[in-house]
């Protein structure tokens, strides 16, 4: 697996279903969405990018990369300086 590239666009389900209200969501933008679920609800999510299925396993271990942390505090810090803050 490459780099992993947080803005890039995502195909992001839940049991078959999309998830997310947002039509393309970023690999960033759906790990975000999974890690501020229930514990419980957390593994019912997979997200397919360029280099293929991503479970929450891996999303759980991408979570905790400084590559994504840099990119969560970035992302937040823009929302909130728009005022489209979402925990």
């Amino acid at each position: 697996m490459g780099a992993l590239r947080f803005d890039g666009p995502v195909l992001f389900m839940k049991l078959g279903n999309t998830a997310l209200d947002v039509e393309h969501p970023t690999l960033g933008e759906a790990i975000f969405h999974v890690m501020c679920q229930p514990p419980d609800d957390r593994g019912l999510f997979d997200i397919v990018n360029e280099d293929g299925l991503i479970n929450y396993t891996r999303m759980r271990e991408i979570a905790q990369s400084d590559g994504y942390l840099i990119w969560r505090d970035e992302n937040q810090a823009q929302r909130l300086q728009a005022g489209q803050f979402r925990p």
